[in-house]
């Protein structure tokens, strides 16, 4: 579940696109607020943060745009030495996955921005998705629709609708082995949302996040 290395970006292929990437990302930021209503006594948690030195300006959204970062907790499994530099009054949180060091409801909002896809296996994912609501009242989380015509990892059009094996193997012959594994990439669809949820407490909602007139992401939204 080491979700953190899945996350690296790569500057070439995608310096391109940061404007665009970072346009969806404040629109999924916009629903975020619409969905949970923090106010400045709320008490976030973020799972998952990239923590890079030269962090590219379209990742940590809301560490860049939350009004209120003193009330922001950041989790992950690296040293978050660098966000610390980089957002001061933000708390971070260094753990060994799966479980959350934390209490029951020590949050009102979990959230997890392009991480879902990237934690392993199902169980994984449904034991993710479990800890995030065990901690909070209102969980948020996006992960990029696999039906989406671009991958946005690789910035490899269609290969990621073939079968799974298939797209995998590809991946390895184009030189991706890191995101041919799945346990470091694991694309999913609304109904794979859907089953996952299954397995949380809780009332979950699937909402589609369009760009550019096309579905380039899910919204898997948690609440009590």
């Amino acid at each position: 579940m080491r979700y953190d290395e899945a996350q690296r970006y790569h500057p070439r292929l995608h310096r391109p696109l940061a404007g665009l990437y970072l346009r969806a990302r404040l629109g999924m930021y916009d629903a975020f607020l619409d969905h949970c209503q923090p106010t400045r006594a709320s008490r976030v948690l973020d799972v998952g943060p990239l923590v890079a030195d030269d962090e590219p300006r379209q990742a940590n959204v809301l560490e860049q745009y939350y009004p209120y970062p003193t009330q922001l907790t950041l989790l992950g499994v690296q040293d978050g030495t660098p966000l610390l530099r980089r957002y001061p009054g933000v708390n971070y949180v260094q753990y060994q996955p799966p479980f959350f060091p934390f209490p029951n409801h020590t949050f009102d909002i979990a959230y997890a921005n392009a991480v879902l896809e990237h934690v392993g296996n199902h169980a994984a994912r449904v034991m993710f998705l479990r800890e995030m609501r065990r901690v909070s009242r209102c969980v948020f989380v996006t992960t990029p629709n696999r039906w989406y015509p671009l991958e946005l990892h690789t910035l490899l059009p269609l290969l990621h609708w073939l079968p799974r094996a298939w797209h995998r193997a590809l991946l390895r012959q184009l030189g991706h082995t890191h995101y041919a594994n799945p346990a470091h990439l694991h694309l999913l669809s609304r109904q794979d949302l859907l089953f996952l949820s299954l397995g949380v407490a809780g009332h979950w909602r699937v909402v589609p996040y369009r760009f550019g007139g096309l579905v380039s992401n899910w919204l898997l939204l948690g609440e009590t």
